[in-house]
């Protein structure tokens, strides 16, 4: 199980910073490879690097503002729900 979620939190990692990216050569219309080099300082800057890895899933890949906030926030409300859910029947069973 722990080497699932390893491979599926890598290949939502790399989709993320595909979408940084893209959203750096969308913007300032450099290469790939320019882009790529600019998004390994900027992609782990909080704010920055999701606001442009949302850019570049809308306008580089076409996705809806909804798909794009998704791959960057989705798995933290998975993880909230699954958490409050935890606390929530954890809460039941000690009655």
């Amino acid at each position: 199980m722990q080497a699932l979620a390893y491979i599926l939190y890598s290949v939502l990692g790399l989709f993320q910073i595909a979408a940084t990216i893209a959203g750096i050569e969308h913007w300032l219309g450099i290469h790939w490879f320019f882009a790529g080099i600019i998004a390994i300082f900027v992609a782990w800057t909080p704010v920055i690097g999701t606001v442009l890895g949302m850019v570049g899933a809308h306008y580089a890949w076409g996705w809806s503002w909804l798909s794009a906030f998704l791959l960057f926030f989705g798995p933290l409300i998975v993880i909230g729900g699954i958490a409050l859910a935890a606390g929530f029947l954890e809460k039941v069973r000690a009655r």
